[in-house]
């Protein structure tokens, strides 16, 4: 075995081999689509990881390539993460991107702006900010399910909450909609029916 591992030749067609492999895969036979999906498989992959890491490292590096490509291959996710169902890409004031979902705004406060949400608590924005706090914490507490939760904080993250409210009309439609699930009738088109 170490002949064959210190033979370059040889080497150098197998990580060719495995380069093209891991680009240019194809699990449409359900044969390999078993073979790769078993646990045998797996745990034989990982061993050779193991073992040709003790004699070359590019190999090793390679085959664990190899491994993670047919795991992400076989889930269906691919290699890279794509975020098509984002609908827009917002910079803040701070020059980080926040990536913000437009489905979560409720239909009836998109074009609400500040001054509405701020005239509806008669100018004051302490309370508005109070009433804010204070719907985060109680819708928080009723939603039952995980992916509810995480629907929810990804709203409420967007807004800053829970410790960094940023009042501003980029914010407006996500703190009123926040408020309208909340209980709040804010305009007569951002209301909860």
């Amino acid at each position: 075995m170490n002949q064959f591992l210190e033979n370059p030749y040889v080497m150098a067609v197998v990580k060719i081999s495995i380069i093209m492999a891991i680009l240019f895969s194809n699990f449409e036979h359900q044969s390999i689509t078993t073979l790769a999906n078993s646990s045998v498989f797996k745990i034989l992959l990982l061993i050779s990881i193991v073992f040709v890491s003790n004699y070359d490292v590019q190999l090793a590096l390679l085959l664990a390539l190899l491994y993670v490509s047919v795991h992400f291959k076989l889930s269906g996710k691919g290699l890279i993460e794509p975020f098509v169902s984002l609908k827009s890409f917002v910079k803040s004031d701070d020059n980080l991107v926040l990536i913000e979902p437009l489905h979560q705004i409720y239909p009836g406060c998109l074009n609400i702006t500040l001054n509405d949400i701020i005239s509806s608590f008669n100018g004051n924005t302490h309370e508005l900010n109070k009433a804010v706090q204070v719907s985060y914490q109680d819708i928080l507490s009723q939603i039952q399910t995980r992916s509810e939760q995480e629907k929810f904080m990804k709203l409420a993250y967007a807004v800053g909450l829970p410790h960094n409210v940023q009042l501003n009309d980029k914010n407006a439609p996500l703190i009123a909609t926040l408020l309208v699930y909340a209980g709040f009738h804010l305009t007569p088109t951002c209301k909860f029916s």
